[in-house]
C-alpha cells in the first residue's frame, strides 16, 4: 500500500510539474502554453481577483470547486504559490483516492477487482499524469469513490452524503444516486436518503443561493447557452453530417432526450443489477451524450476501469491515447488559431474515443459481477 501511494504522489506531482512549465515566470513560459496547458492558471485572476466566490465572483464550477479556486488563490497569493497550493491539494486527493480504491477491489473477486489494476488502470494511467492537475476532477473523483465504497460496505445513508458533496464539485457523482436509490427495499429508507441528499446539498448551496443567486446560477446558465466544445462528438455529427445541429437548443434537447431515455432504460434494466456496475453505465452514459466532452472527463472512468477490469488494455490505452492526442490538437485551436484543419485532424479521434467507449459500454452492459458481502 505505502508504495501506491508513494507513487500516485510522484505521477500527480509529475502532472504538476509538466503543466508548471506552462506558468509565464519573469514573462516566459519553458513550454509553449498549447502544451503544458491546465485550468488553473486560466483561473488565476479571478482566484486572485478581491472579494469571494459567487458573492462577488462568477466561476463556471459548483460550490465547492469554485470555492477551492477561491480559497487556493488567497493562500497562494500569486500565481505560482496559488498553481503550487492547487496541485499540492490535488496530490491529496489522488493519494486518499488510491487508498480507497485499494479497500474497495477488497470486495469484488480476484479476477475483476484485483490489486494489480490500481496500478494498471489508476496509478499508471496516462490519464492520471496528463491531466491530474489539469483541472479540478480529482476532487469530485475522490467523492465519487467515498460513495462507490460506502455503497460497497452497505453505508448507503454515508453514500447519499458523498454523492451530495460530490454533485456540489463536479455534476457527475449526481448520476449515482438514483443507482443508490434503486439498491433499496424498504421506502422509508429511500425517503431518508432523498432527505439527507437534499439537505447535505443545500447545507453547501443555499448561502449563495440566498445571497447571490445569479453568480451560484452561472454554472448552469453557461453550460445551457455553450454549443457542444470542438471535441464533442456532437460538433463531429454537426460539422460532417448535420447543419441542423448548428442551433444551441436544438443540441440542447437531442443531448437531453439522448441521455435521459438512455439513462431511463438503463435504470429499468439493470435495477437489479450491482449498484457499482449501474453507476459505471450511468457515468458512461452521460458522456456518450452529453454535448460537452472535457479529456479530463477519463479521469471519472479510472475507478471503474480498476473495479472491473475493462477494457482490454489495447483498448484501455487506444483511448487514453485517442483523447490525449485530440486534446494537443485542440488546444492548439484554442490558444494559437481558429483554423478548421484542427477540427479535421481531431475528429477521427473523437469517433475513435467514441466507439471505444461504446464498446466498454457493450462489455459491462453484459458482465455479471457479484460483489462480496462486507464482514460483520
Amino acid at each position: 500500500m505505502r508504495n501506491k501511494l508513494l507513487i500516485v504522489a510522484l505521477v500527480v506531482l509529475g502532472s504538476a510539474l509538466f503543466h508548471g512549465l506552462g506558468l509565464k515566470i519573469g514573462g516566459e513560459r519553458i513550454l509553449p502554453w498549447h502544451i503544458a496547458y491546465s485550468d488553473m492558471p486560466a483561473f488565476s485572476e479571478r482566484a486572485l481577483a478581491p472579494g469571494f466566490a459567487y458573492l462577488n465572483k462568477k466561476i463556471e464550477y459548483p460550490v465547492i470547486t469554485g470555492l477551492i479556486i477561491d480559497i487556493t488563490g488567497k493562500v497562494g497569493r500569486n500565481v505560482p504559490g496559488y498553481f503550487i497550493v492547487n496541485a499540492l491539494l490535488l496530490i491529496g486527493f489522488a493519494v486518499a483516492s488510491t487508498y480507497l480504491l485499494q479497500r474497495l477491489t477488497e470486495h469484488y473477486p480476484d479476477r475483476s477487482g484485483s490489486q494489480d489494476n490500481v496500478w494498471r488502470y489508476w496509478i499508471f494511467a496516462p490519464s492520471l499524469l496528463m491531466f491530474g492537475v489539469y483541472n479540478w476532477d480529482l476532487v469530485a473523483v475522490f467523492f465519487s469513490i467515498c460513495a462507490l465504497y460506502a455503497m460497497a460496505k452497505n453505508k448507503d445513508y454515508w453514500a447519499a452524503i458523498w454523492i451530495a458533496i460530490g454533485f456540489s464539485t463536479k455534476f457527475f457523482p449526481a448520476l449515482f444516486f438514483l443507482p443508490l436509490l434503486l439498491k433499496q427495499d424498504n421506502w422509508k429508507k429511500i425517503g431518508y436518503l432523498i432527505g439527507i441528499f437534499i439537505a447535505v446539498t443545500l447545507v453547501i448551496n443555499s448561502y449563495f443561493i440566498l445571497n447571490a443567486f445569479d453568480n451560484w446560477y452561472y454554472f448552469f446558465e453557461l453550460n445551457r447557452t455553450r454549443n457542444s466544445n470542438i471535441d464533442s462528438i456532437w460538433t463531429t455529427i454537426r460539422f460532417l453530417f448535420s447543419p441542423y445541429l448548428e442551433s444551441v437548443p436544438r443540441v440542447n434537447a437531442l443531448s437531453l432526450v439522448t441521455f435521459s431515455g438512455l439513462y431511463g432504460w438503463l435504470m429499468w434494466r439493470f435495477r437489479k443489477a450491482d449498484t457499482v456496475k449501474l453507476c459505471f453505465l450511468s457515468v458512461l452514459a452521460f458522456l456518450l451524450t452529453n454535448k460537452v466532452f472535457s479529456p479530463q472527463y477519463l479521469l471519472w472512468l479510472l475507478p471503474f476501469f480498476v473495479i472491473f477490469s475493462v477494457p482490454k488494455i489495447k483498448w484501455f490505452y487506444a483511448l487514453e491515447g485517442a483523447n490525449i492526442v485530440s486534446t494537443f490538437i485542440v488546444l492548439r485551436w484554442f490558444l494559437i488559431e481558429r483554423n478548421v484543419a484542427y477540427f479535421y485532424w481531431s475528429a477521427p479521434l473523437v469517433i475513435i474515443r467514441h466507439i471505444i467507449l461504446i464498446s466498454v459500454f457493450i462489455y459491462v452492459d453484459r458482465l455479471i459481477l457479484p460483489i462480496k458481502k462486507p464482514a460483520d
